[in-house]
């Protein structure tokens, strides 16, 4: 008989589980008192805390790449307005030379 993944689970389920014994045999509480007190644990930071903080730099960085993107556009539109006002200029100057365009 197939159970449901929402029936309670029973001691056979459990068996796969580590047990207390063998969870020792890794650590013991003095081996982890060792690690980090309660005080120093709560100095750290969480990992919601890290989540907003990677998602602000990652704001700030899009910010950054958008205006750096929205300078550079707006240079090559100079660059480019000035390039043909310069090129027109020279076109006038020459047609006047050429008697081409009365002045």
């Amino acid at each position: 008989m197939s159970q449901s993944d929402d029936a309670p689970a029973t001691k056979r389920d459990l068996k796969a589980l580590a047990t207390k014994r063998e969870l020792k045999a890794l650590a013991t509480k003095r081996d982890l008192k060792a690690l980090a007190s309660k005080r120093e644990l709560k100095d750290l930071v969480t990992r919601r805390e890290m989540q907003k903080e990677m998602q602000h730099m990652r704001d700030e960085i899009l910010r950054h790449f958008d205006l750096t993107v929205e300078t550079i556009r707006h240079d090559l539109t100079g660059a480019n307005r000035d390039e043909m006002e310069t090129i027109k200029d020279r076109v006038t100057r020459l047609e006047r030379h050429t008697g081409l365009v009365a002045a």
